[in-house]
């Protein structure tokens, strides 16, 4: 347990095994080796406080939310040692269902594939899967299946009967699992890394359990300060074993027919948000959805690759295009072990217990 919550910081690099778990008191430089309580965020949270490689502490909590806190001290024997004056630092991994991207995700170096393509890769943390993984099941059960069905299940079956349950409602098909899992990802990333708002999870009405949804994969909106649209995003997510220029242009192929007359995924968004009661943003994109089909609408369009094995200038073949759709995005993830991983999510839904 304390090397897991070690990999919490991941951006420093540990020359020694060596972990002590210490109560924060006073000052963590003369704490004992035991578990205790320290303020996080003007909140009590359980915590570790650990010494790092080069001597500082970092207070780092056992539950909730992850927030790392770098100490201006040092430890020697039990004393303290003063070092070179600067503002006590937190850096925050807010890590939970609705913020684990950032944890988990850093940008890549970039690629020039020219004018038309703006390339935004990611990489995995080091060692920040297993910190993130519960909350990166947890939404993909959410995009399955609405919360307050999990909530009643939990209620009146409990944790075990609920994650049965929920296992056999998700999909089987090998295929459908891994389609699902990058139209997870892809959302969450573009939602947690960039911005934009997401009103319906659409994997939630689908027809069934092991078949791909119609339409397109992702349908996002950028919204300005009073919650109206700024412009539409559609987005296109393959998880695949393997990168291929195949997979890449059959994704550009989809985004090229979305407009032809209009994203399918727009009606079916605009339907459950009638049905909720959000009458404002339903009527404003009916309005989209007829002016679509005599003129523009902003919008952007994204490219989203998984893959386990690595890919080496994986958009090159959109970049040799004469014609390429507008204002497109492209990422690319690379994940090892992403076969098992996916099968591991859909094989053990993330649910939370105790409730």
């Amino acid at each position: 347990m304390i090397v897991e919550l070690a990999r919490v910081a991941e951006n420093h690099t540990f020359r020694k095994s060596t972990i002590e778990a210490l109560s924060h008191g006073t000052n963590p430089a003369v704490a004992s080796p035991k578990w205790g309580l320290s303020p996080a965020g003007r909140t009590v949270t359980i915590c570790l406080v650990l010494r790092l490689a080069d001597e500082r502490w970092s207070v780092v909590p056992a539950l909730g939310s992850c927030v790392i806190w770098h100490w201006g001290t040092s430890a020697v024997s039990g004393r303290s040692r003063k070092q070179p004056k600067r503002k006590r630092e937190q850096t925050a991994f807010s890590v939970s269902r609705h913020s684990y991207d950032k944890a988990w995700l850093v940008p890549a170096e970039a690629t020039d594939y020219g004018d038309g393509i703006r390339h935004l890769p990611v990489r995995e943390r080091s060692s920040a899967r297993k910190l993130v993984l519960d909350h990166l099941g947890r939404a993909i059960v959410d995009h399955h299946f609405n919360q307050k069905k999990v909530a009643n299940h939990l209620k009146k079956l409990g944790y075990e009967a609920t994650a049965l349950e929920l296992r056999m409602r998700l999909p089987k098909d090998h295929r459908t699992r891994m389609g699902n899992f990058g139209e997870v990802v892809a959302s969450e990333h573009l939602v947690q890394a960039h911005g934009y708002h997401m009103p319906v999870l659409k994997l939630r009405y689908r027809d069934h359990k092991d078949l791909p949804m119609r339409g397109e994969d992702i349908l996002a909106l950028k919204l300005d300060a009073d919650g109206r649209v700024l412009c539409l995003c559609i987005g296109e997510a393959k998880a695949v074993k393997a990168f291929s220029s195949t997979v890449v242009a059959k994704a550009h192929a989809r985004l090229a027919k979305t407009y032809h007359p209009r994203p399918e995924t727009l009606s079916l968004v605009t339907e459950v948000l009638y049905e909720r009661g959000e009458d404002g943003l339903a009527e404003e994109l009916d309005d989209i959805q007829v002016r679509l089909a005599s003129e523009g609408v902003p919008r952007d369009n994204w490219i989203f690759i998984i893959s386990e094995e690595p890919a080496k200038l994986s958009f090159k073949s959109l970049a040799e295009m004469e014609t390429l759709v507008e204002n497109l995005h492209c990422v690319d993830l690379q994940l090892d072990g992403l076969v098992d991983l996916v099968s591991d999510l859909f094989e053990h839904p993330r649910i939370p217990r105790g409730k």
